[in-house]
Order: structure tokens, then C-alpha cells, then sequence
């Protein structure tokens, strides 16, 4: 949640509830978010073993940011290919300069286009383009999406549930 409130995202918890206010622009605040810097105004994401911010959640991350007013350097500097998705969210729309096989800028925001796009090996990374195809209001066909179901078997159902328009085609 920490993580998520430096993009100025709000929540309530509530017992085992955690209600999110979607009325909040996305944004990171330079001077009180929270983000280390990476040079000037230039907040910097980078994941970190326990207790630090998780490598699974970094290809989401990039996702947020690239729906988020402003830049965000994000080092991924636990794999080498941790972070090649960004070239296929750059194909949806995404302002995503590559640095390095490690290191990425994402400007935003922005607003995803209408694309068909294959899946990448890494699970994260195709939940982080199922993210980005349900961000905006385009249709956008992911294959190879099935991939997601080794780690959410239930990821279809409860975005449907939450209101995603999602069609899964043979």
C-alpha cells in the first residue's frame, strides 16, 4: 500500500477490505512521496530483497507508471531480462525509454491503444500488458494469455466480476 500511495492512489482498509479512491490523479509527488531520486525530478523504483518492494510486482509498477503524471527511472537489476516487455507496451502506446537491459524511464501519462500483442514468457510481464489493455478503453487482443493462469487461475473470472469486458478466444 506504501508503495502505491507514492503515485497518490488513496485507500481505506477496512477488516479484510481495501477500498481504493479512483478519484485521485496519478502523480508523484517529488518532494514528499517517498521515492529516492534518481537524478533531479527523476523519482527511482527499485526492487530489493525482503523487506524491500517485491521484483514480481515491478512489470505492474511500470504499468502504473506509465498511467501516472510524470517520470519514474525503474531499475531492474535482479534479472537481465526483467524488463524487455516495455518495448511491447511502447507498441500499445507507452512513452518508455530503454536505458539498458536494466533500466528504464517511463513518462506518462498516457493513454493505451488498440493493439494485438504476444504474450512474453515471464508471467509478470503478461499481467502487466493485461493491465494496460484494461487501463483504457480499447480493445486489445493478448496472446498467448493463457500463461496468466499458472499463477492466477482465477484472474479472468474476477476481473469480469469487477467489470472487465474480457473474451477469451480458442
Amino acid at each position: 500500500i506504501q508503495t502505491f500511495e507514492r503515485f497518490n492512489i488513496g485507500f481505506e482498509v477496512n477488516g479484510n477490505d481495501v477500498l481504493v479512491d479512483g478519484t485521485r490523479e496519478l502523480r508523484i509527488d517529488l518532494l514528499n512521496s517517498g521515492f529516492p531520486m534518481a537524478g533531479k525530478d527523476l523519482p527511482k523504483l527499485t526492487p530489493g530483497p525482503w523487506p524491500n518492494f517485491p521484483v514480481d510486482a515491478l512489470p505492474a509498477m511500470v504499468t502504473l507508471a506509465c498511467k501516472t503524471n510524470g517520470k519514474l527511472y525503474i531499475n531492474n537489476w535482479m534479472y537481465e531480462t526483467g524488463l524487455d516487455f516495455a518495448s511491447i507496451l511502447n507498441s500499445m502506446g507507452a512513452n518508455i525509454y530503454v536505458l539498458n537491459q536494466h533500466s528504464i524511464i517511463v513518462n506518462g501519462p498516457i493513454t493505451f491503444q488498440t493493439e494485438r500483442v504476444s504474450a512474453p514468457s515471464i508471467i509478470q510481464a503478461t499481467l502487466a500488458l493485461f493491465l494496460a489493455a484494461l487501463a483504457d478503453k480499447t480493445e486489445t487482443i493478448i496472446d498467448g494469455i493463457d500463461v496468466l493462469n499458472r499463477r492466477y487461475p482465477d484472474v479472468f473470472d474476477s476481473y469480469t466480476r469487477l467489470g472487465a469486458k474480457l473474451e477469451l478466444i480458442e
